[in-house]
């Protein structure tokens, strides 16, 4: 995790260090539903270890028996039960905040909608067909990376092997700015998806609005790539899982790890403020039948919400909306 572009805001509740800590390794203490919250400059090096409890960044548990490096970042580590981790070296900013203040959690509200996804991964296993397609979208400042990354963290720690599509192309996760791209998760969300195989579209710009209908295009047929992955994966399932002859159908253990049933997760990334009405109606249904979505989540714009419910029309597409967490900031470009 040591180069997560997520950001956090500049809140002062519980302050442990404004000015920044020193090079001497401190101690720090989490209450259930607490999280810490650090800033790291670049050049400067962040070791964070757990020692008792557990804690998550991003729904990646972290191992007592590693020690984290965290540089160039804005990041938190997060515990539902409490635990207690030693910091060392030099940070821009540090803090604990309660994520259990507000009449909202947002931490709880993406585990119930993991808990869902789950459900119907589930579900596709047994009637042997393509897991979830579910759209990530929102205010162009409210975390929808992040909300991405727990999803899929979740996914890959309950056995799952999701598909991962970032369309992202001011800030892409999968490979480098200007692109779009998409690649299979086995394991928790890499720091580094240089070292994953992936495929990409290099769109050339950063701004959607500079060339929509190469955008468009370039959306359908990476979309056309992954559907293309997914019959095929989901066709050696039915062809190596399912043959059995016995009359009642068992379920081999490691048939849950399939693409197929696991689905994909796509990443819309941010609208342009150049971008029209009608034109982000354009982009969202080239998006929604690229990738044949049958869930968007929709975070923290009610006006984003009825877009894509006019979008959608009648077809058979869950629409939900989510809170942002209270750690999103813009991004410094």
């Amino acid at each position: 995790f040591r180069t997560l572009l997520i950001y956090f805001p500049n809140i002062h509740q519980n302050p442990l260090n404004m000015e920044g800590a020193g090079e001497m390794e401190t101690e720090i203490q989490l209450n259930p539903l607490f999280s810490y919250r650090l800033e790291v400059d670049f050049g400067k090096t962040v070791e964070i270890r757990l020692k008792t409890g557990k804690a998550e960044i991003f729904g990646a548990e972290l191992s007592p028996y590693i020690t984290y490096k965290f540089t160039a970042t804005k990041t938190a580590i997060f515990t539902w039960h409490g635990c207690t981790f030693t910091v060392k070296g030099k940070t821009l900013k540090e803090y604990k905040w309660d994520e259990s203040k507000g009449h909202t959690m947002p931490s709880l509200i993406y585990v119930n909608v993991h808990a869902y996804l789950n459900q119907q991964r589930e579900l596709a296993l047994i009637n042997e067909r393509i897991g979830p397609r579910v759209l990530v979208t929102g205010s162009n400042i409210s975390g929808k990376s992040s909300v991405c990354k727990v999803l899929l963290n979740y996914a890959t720690k309950t056995s799952w092997k999701p598909v991962f599509v970032d369309l992202d192309i001011t800030n892409n996760e999968t490979f480098v700015q200007s692109t779009m791209g998409a690649t299979v998760l086995e394991t928790y969300f890499p720091d580094n998806f240089f070292e994953h195989p992936s495929l990409e579209f290099f769109y050339g710009y950063l701004d959607i609005a500079n060339h929509p209908r190469l955008y468009q295009e370039q959306v359908r047929r990476l979309g056309a790539c992954v559907n293309s992955k997914l019959q095929e994966d989901l066709k050696k399932a039915k062809t190596e899982l399912f043959n059995i002859q016995d009359t009642e159908k068992e379920i081999p253990v490691h048939q849950e790890k399939m693409t197929c049933f696991s689905g994909v997760v796509v990443n819309m990334g941010p609208w342009s403020q150049n971008l029209g009405y009608d034109s982000i109606k354009e982009t969202l249904a080239v998006v929604i039948d690229a990738f044949n979505i049958d869930t968007v989540l929709v975070i923290d714009d009610q006006s984003l919400n009825q877009t894509v419910e006019e979008v959608v029309g009648d077809r058979n597409v869950v629409i939900e909306s989510l809170p942002k967490s209270g750690g999103v900031v813009q991004i410094d470009e």
